[in-house]
């Protein structure tokens, strides 16, 4: 005789899912959306079980339990699920003769399948039993609370774990998975279990790779890594294969790991090391030669003094780019960011601005680009420490003559606003798309095409002075688009003002 099983719930996935993971050749199934039309159906033809959501329209699910239990007695299999197991008791679970409950959405098809039949079976025994229906259904749930142990445990592993993680059978199908896996396919669990791989919108390349772990057998590990068009991701899938009672292939378990930020990491210093490789080795050769032409004979003291200003000049830019590195390297570990080793105070502004503009004056008039700088009342304070002022107002005001062409302007001006004191450095360069705002400020970072740009750099400057700015409780803004020029604003707290009694 086929089992019958009624499944009563308002939410179509998981029906769906039921009716799709409990389909068998002797088992009939029907569907309703909330018990009102469900019981003349189970008044009708008694069913073997009744699988019913808690909270639905019309009646609510104890009601309908205990409706169910005056009418059909012990032999019926009652299981209910819910999305807040916590607002079921166990003892008015069992008072209300329900065999089980369950946790949706499910995410392990072999605790639902083996709940049911366990179930339908006491449900079947119910009649002739003579053990009261509260006994035999507290026995028969302890017992399968044993029996799930090791199970449940697995699962709560299972949907801890911030990767995506199917347990896939031999035929591609997904017996399990949590909910970063149906994330992954843009899917709700319950639209994902019991279902093959190959019905659920994968992209290929993964879709592949996933049915690459099944297939490789009970002795083979897989590893893959896929690019995914959507969103740019990288991922590596990796597949264990599980191995049946028999000694055959069970199926596999497999783990999709989100690699995106781990590859942009190794782009990206990549991209650093050959961009400081270039930095560092244009002055050294600048030197070679300038070198060379030193230890050749005559060289005239006018000539002489050309080559050691410029000899100066590449040994400062050097010094750059390496003060730019040990920079790097405080932050990296937490130094330049500890406050305890390095307390803000009150400082001039005046002094760290001007020592900025005097160091960028020299690469200002070799480009034929006016760098200004008004006089700077000497009363503004800021709160903080100048050294990383400096050096902040040094990288923008280096990037504003990087990119301002000759005959362009620069103006360097501080003052003070709203409990803040605001220094500018304002150009007539050739701007910035409003979409590249943020980008400009991540480390390693250039607009220009690696193989065709035309400014040097390592693409460091900038990230490295709004680190140091934001360390002293400030920030940097920017004002720009193609073709209007740059405005940066460095935004530092006030010097508290001191209170004469």
């Amino acid at each position: 005789m086929p089992e019958r099983v009624v499944i009563v719930d308002d939410e179509e996935g998981i029906l769906a899912l039921l009716r799709r993971v409990l389909r068998a050749p002797d088992r009939e199934i029907e569907v309703f959306p909330s018990p009102l039309p469900a019981l003349p159906a189970i008044r009708q033809r008694r069913p073997d079980l009744v699988i019913s959501d808690l909270h639905m329209p019309g009646m609510p699910g104890q009601e309908f339990v205990r409706t169910l239990r005056g009418e059909f007695g012990g032999g019926l299999g009652i299981i209910l699920i819910t999305a807040f197991p916590a607002l079921i008791a166990d003892a008015d679970a069992v008072a209300d003769g329900v065999g089980a409950w369950l946790r949706k959405p499910f995410t392990d098809l072999e605790l639902l399948r083996t709940t049911v039949a366990e179930v339908i079976e006491a449900g079947r025994r119910g009649g002739a039993d003579e053990v009261p229906l509260e006994r035999r259904l507290a026995a028969a749930r302890a017992a399968r609370l044993r029996h799930r142990a090791n199970l449940s445990r697995a699962d709560a592993m299972m949907q801890s774990i911030g990767d995506a993680v199917l347990l896939l059978d031999p035929d591609g199908r997904i017996h399990q998975l949590n909910p970063p896996a149906a994330a992954l396919f843009g899917q709700k669990v319950e639209e994902c279990l019991g279902r093959d791989l190959s019905c659920l919108p994968i992209e290929p390349a993964l879709l592949q790779a996933l049915l690459d772990a099944v297939a490789t057998g009970a002795a083979t590990s897989s590893r893959r890594r896929v690019t995914l068009a959507r969103g740019a991701r990288v991922v590596d899938v990796s597949g264990v294969p599980l191995v049946a009672a028999g000694g055959g292939a069970a199926g596999a378990f497999a783990v999709v790991r989100d690699v995106t930020a781990e590859v942009r990491v190794q782009e990206l210093k990549h991209h650093y090391l050959g961009a400081i490789a270039h930095e560092l080795r244009t002055p050294l050769t600048a030197l070679q030669s300038f070198a060379a032409c030193l230890a050749r004979k005559p060289v005239e003291d006018g000539r002489r003094d050309l080559l050691l200003e410029a000899m100066q000049g590449q040994l400062t830019r050097l010094e750059r780019q390496i003060d730019k590195l040990l920079l790097l390297a405080e932050f990296d570990r937490g130094e330049a960011a500890d406050p305890a080793a390095r307390p803000a105070a009150p400082f001039r502004v005046a002094g760290p601005v001007g020592e900025a503009v005097a160091l960028c004056r020299a690469g200002a008039r070799e480009k034929g680009v006016t760098l200004a700088a008004p006089a700077i009342d000497d009363a503004l304070e800021a709160l903080g420490h100048p050294d990383d002022l400096r050096r902040a107002v040094v990288e923008l005001a280096e990037n504003a003559v990087k990119f301002t062409p000759p005959g362009g302007r620069i103006d360097v001006v501080a003052a003070a606003g709203a409990g803040q004191v605001e220094v500018r450095v304002r150009d007539t360069g050739i701007g910035i798309a409003g979409e590249h705002h943020d980008a400009i400020f991540a480390g390693f970072r250039q607009l220009e095409d690696p193989l065709t740009r035309v400014h040097a750099g390592a693409g460091l400057g900038l990230s490295l002075a709004a680190r140091m700015v934001a360390v002293n409780g400030g920030r940097i803004t920017v004002d720009s688009a193609p073709g209007s020029g740059s405005t940066f604003t460095v935004r530092l707290p006030a010097a508290p003002v001191a209170v004469v009694s």
